[in-house]
């Protein structure tokens, strides 16, 4: 009996076994609606037909691809279309292809705005943009005080302000800011007016003949002693070098110049070095450089002061750096906050203490992004990022449209809206900043603000305290506002979230890819794995998500037309094995002429 017993069960759990075997095999070859690889579907420049993404669907559906994330999406070399990004004719358009996925057995998303990054349009008001901390600044003599500030930097004319600030500064500091100057070098004379207007948008293009570097200089009146220099520019990554000089010939290296990129289309070269005295400073640039600001100052800032204001991403947790032995240490006690009854337009109006005094003028006005690359219709400004109510009209402009028009398909077919991989760049400030932050933090900043422009005021352990906490509201209120207030929309309208919850901003990952329905990550054909798989991975991991997707087999031109599966498989094998459990092919692409191959430009 027992040996009877024995053989019926080896039988039995073979047959199951093999039964179950048989299932595995069965299940790849025909999964589940929910286990199929997905695709992004882009729409080029404009065209589209409801003819074309029928039979785009249908070879989708053919293929076995589950469904699709669609994408508008513009690229100079191609013609434009008639369907207009968001007017009602391309929602139309949208409409028929949930209906048509619907009759599939497909799933739907929708990218959450033109382009594939990041969130704007033109429905987005400079009020409702994304913004950042400004100031202009002047030096005075104590006593009564009755001077004209100078200009405030802007971008589209919008400027609000938040606070003015004196503090004591040295003698020396006040004789040298006051030295007279003018500027030379590789742009037409006119132009580098554009480098003192305050104005954000205009730019002096410094060019070269072939074989020079395009340059810079300042021609002093007198020797004038500089400490730190910044140079706003609008290009791709560069190099630059400060040169001194006391005759205007003979230049010897002073510092090379640290670069940063706090947006999508702006960068930034800034250094702060010991005293030198000269009377002619020239940077020299490595390529052509649309430079849209430029100051040499008479005051140390912080070595890369730009991570610790939140405009750019670098390493500097903590400020590690010795306040300069030739700098007087200033007090946070001596630091006033003016109040707004002692500015009238840009006449201030005050009384201070003896001695030297400096003036800052803090404001906020746009960082200038626009979603990205956006057709023409569907272009505009990036929404603000820590503003929720800013969110929510960009949201209900395009997806909150098509989910209302698309029904009771929009939770059954339309089933999803996404925020790409963010690179918008960075912003630090949003209406009532200051006001959030005391919330928040259980002090006033105000007094603390020359710290976020990198200045050299109070003490070590105080500066780096307040900047930690700046950055921490920053980011915190990123995560908030658009993040998890997007997830908290696509719920409301019935539609999973998907977030690639990383890029150059001031992006806290894990809480950003743990908060979404599905964390989303992106790997390219035979680049190495980074934060981009990393990233969503381990936000799953930790928060519990049971599906990672991954924007898959991402390509450049070098292998354009020369891929097939075999050399495929190593990134994808690899993706797979590190956590990524849903392909979301890169790409697909709507064929709206319904005479060739779906697919197929």
């Amino acid at each position: 009996m027992k040996r009877d017993f024995l053989i019926c069960f080896c039988l039995g759990f073979l047959c199951i076994h093999a039964f179950a075997t048989d299932a595995l095999k069965d299940g790849f070859k025909n999964p589940p609606s929910d286990a199929k690889p997905m695709t992004w579907m882009h729409m080029m420049n404009s065209n589209a037909s409801k003819e074309g993404l029928s039979k785009d669907l249908r070879a989708l559906s053919d293929a076995g691809i589950g469904g699709a994330i669609l994408f508008s999406v513009a690229k100079p070399e191609i013609a434009n279309g008639a369907s207009s990004f968001n007017s009602p004719a391309f929602r139309e358009l949208l409409v028929h292809g949930i209906h048509e996925a619907d009759r599939l057995g497909l799933k739907i998303g929708l990218h959450n705005c033109d382009g594939w990054s990041s969130s704007g349009g033109p429905w987005v008001e400079p009020k409702d943009a994304m913004k950042k901390l400004v100031w202009s600044e002047t030096v005075v003599t104590g006593g009564a005080v009755s001077v004209e500030l100078p200009a405030h930097a802007n971008r589209l004319g919008f400027y609000r302000d938040v606070a003015l600030v004196v503090y004591p500064i040295s003698e020396a500091e006040l004789m040298s800011s006051t030295v007279a100057f003018s500027f030379s070098g590789s742009a037409p004379k006119r132009d580098f007016s554009y480098l003192t207007d305050h104005n954000l948008d205009t730019m002096a293009v410094l060019r070269a003949p072939k074989g020079k570097k395009p340059a810079l200089q300042w021609n002093y009146e007198k020797p004038f002693c500089a400490r730190s220099i910044y140079i706003a520019h609008g290009t791709a990554p560069g190099a630059a070098t400060l040169f001194a000089s006391n005759d205007g010939k003979s230049f010897k290296k002073v510092t090379e110049l640290s670069e940063f990129r706090p947006s999508k289309t702006k960068r930034a070269f800034i250094a702060s070095f010991p005293a030198i005295t000269a009377r002619y400073f020239k940077v020299e640039f490595q390529r052509t450089m649309p430079v849209i600001a430029a100051s040499l100052n008479s005051f140390a800032q912080f070595p890369d002061w730009l991570v610790h204001s939140s405009m750019a991403k670098g390493e500097a947790n903590l400020l590690d750096v010795n306040f300069p032995s030739d700098i007087p240490k200033i007090d946070f006690s001596e630091v006033q906050v003016l109040e707004a009854s002692t500015l009238k337009g840009d006449q201030l109006t005050t009384q201070l203490p003896e001695g030297s005094w400096r003036v800052m003028r803090f404001g906020y006005t746009l960082t200038g992004e626009h979603n990205h690359p956006a057709t023409k219709a569907g272009k505009g400004l990036e929404c603000d990022k820590l503003n929720k109510a800013a969110l929510d009209k960009h949201f209900a402009a395009y997806v909150g449209k098509v989910a209302e028009q698309a029904g009771d398909l929009t939770g059954r077919t339309f089933l999803s809206s996404e925020i790409d991989s963010y690179e918008m760049g960075w912003q630090n400030w949003t209406d009532e900043f200051e006001m959030i932050f005391a919330e928040r933090k259980n002090y006033d900043l105000r007094p603390y603000l020359p710290l976020i422009a990198g200045r050299f005021v109070g003490d070590l352990e105080t500066a780096d305290a307040v900047l930690n906490d700046f950055k921490d509201v920053v980011a915190s209120l990123m995560t908030e506002n658009y993040f998890n207030r997007f997830a908290e929309l696509c719920l409301k309208h019935g539609l999973k979230s998907y977030i690639e919850p990383y890029g150059n901003g001031p992006l806290n990952q894990l809480t950003i890819g743990g908060n979404c329905d599905v964390p989303m990550g992106e790997f390219w054909m035979h680049h190495e794995r980074g934060t981009q798989l990393d990233a969503p991975i381990h936000a799953a991991h930790i928060y519990g998500k049971p599906v990672i997707s991954a924007e898959s087999f991402t390509q450049r031109k070098a292998l354009n037309w020369k891929v097939h599966p075999w050399l495929m498989k190593s990134s994808g094998d690899e993706a797979w094995a590190v956590g990524i459990n849903e392909f979301m092919f890169h790409r697909f692409v709507h064929q709206p002429n319904t005479h060739v191959a779906p697919g197929m430009t």
